[in-house]
């Protein structure tokens, strides 16, 4: 927390010294507002969110030519609070959407996890030698058989190549 209060005080202070809502470093306040909604909840990126408007707005009154430069112009200040109510909604979406997609992915790992372990239940009770190699004949799996064959532990067998393992006699 430390950190993130730290990270979040140097976007406020980046954005205040270099011209409040005028600053082209403004976009930064809505990337870590997206930010923070991803790495902790809503509800922390909506205080960083007002804590920045209400630091911006200090700004303003506080400072005399930021003031008279909103006061020519009083719609771009409306502007800017606009956009600050419509990211709220913005990172709502994308961190249910982004935590839909993180559930989905936990089932999907589960699944093939699962069906790992049903394949090396299916390779163990066969009686044939199964060997499985990658692209460059590295031996990756085999089962129970090849062992009793050969003679080899697995640590003896996986990732060597085949034709190691297995050396053939030409007739």
């Amino acid at each position: 927390f430390l950190l993130l209060f730290l990270s979040a005080l140097f976007v406020q202070l980046l954005v205040i010294n270099t011209g409040g809502f005028l600053s082209p470093f403004v976009i930064l306040l809505y990337l870590f507002t997206l930010g923070v909604s991803f790495l902790l909840n809503v509800q922390s990126s909506i205080s960083f969110l007002v804590f920045s408007a209400l630091t911006l707005v200090a700004n303003i009154v506080f400072n005399p030519q930021i003031l008279a430069i909103f006061q020519e112009d009083p719609w771009s200040t409306i502007l800017y609070f606009v956009s600050f109510a419509v990211i709220i909604p913005l990172a709502q979406f994308l961190m249910r959407s982004y935590h839909v997609k993180d559930a989905l992915s936990k089932v999907l790992k589960e699944y093939i996890q699962i069906s790992e372990k049903r394949e090396e239940s299916i390779l163990k009770s066969l009686s044939e030698l199964v060997i499985v190699t990658d692209k460059s004949f590295n031996i990756v799996s085999t089962n129970e058989a090849v062992e009793k064959a050969l003679s080899l532990s697995d640590s003896e067998i996986l990732n060597h190549p085949l034709l190691q393992v297995l050396p053939l006699k030409d007739a």
